[in-house]
């Protein structure tokens, strides 16, 4: 009833209170919302309708007229909705949600540069910090990303942009990425 993913059928994904239905068309979807419906109301729960929402992804038709119910009331169909902290959208790409996460490392690292780029801290520590700090904010929800090529590239252009910020080394000095990962004793985050 939900969709195959790697040869599993999956239905849900549940993370405390928040659940994501995964269906292959409305009628399969229907079903497994008023499934789920009879089951909370056995534990004397109930289905926040005002925060449920449906969106239709990977449709040859997006502008199709859907209507979703749960029991009597109308369920909002949207275009993107956030779960988890990652951007789920229509057309089931992650540049949104990799532009966006990579402006707030960006900023996250532009917060912290005097530390990240002080010669009176030594390289490991600083790139301790990186890791911990600024990684972790660009790269949040990564794990269900759809990488393409131009974000594959996007996020190491960051990287680049992150060691060369740095070691102190401008566009302008023609020193190639290889040579920037040798001085920095890293390999790359992808």
């Amino acid at each position: 009833m939900g969709i195959k993913i790697q040869g599993k059928v999956i239905q849900m994904l549940r993370f405390a209170d928040d659940i994501a239905i995964l269906a292959k068309d409305e009628k399969h979807l229907e079903t497994i919302l008023r499934k789920l419906e009879e089951v909370m109301a056995d534990y004397n729960m109930k289905i926040n309708k005002k925060k449920t929402k449906a969106l239709i992804c990977g449709s040859n038709n997006p502008n199709r007229t859907v209507v979703m119910k749960i029991g009597d009331e109308e369920v909002k169909r949207v275009k993107e909705f956030c779960y988890l902290g990652s951007k789920i959208t229509e057309d089931g790409k992650s540049n949104r949600d990799i532009k966006d996460r990579l402006l707030q490392g960006k900023r996250t690292f532009n917060s912290k540069r005097p530390l990240l780029c002080s010669n009176s801290i030594n390289l490991e520590t600083r790139k301790k910090f990186l890791k911990t700090y600024v990684w972790s904010t660009a790269l949040y929800g990564c794990e269900t990303w759809t990488i393409s090529k131009v974000e594959e590239a996007r996020i190491l252009a960051f990287e680049m942009w992150c060691y060369r910020a740095m070691l102190k080394i401008k566009w302008q000095d023609k020193i190639t990425n290889e040579e920037v990962l040798r001085r920095i004793g890293s390999g790359s985050i992808l």
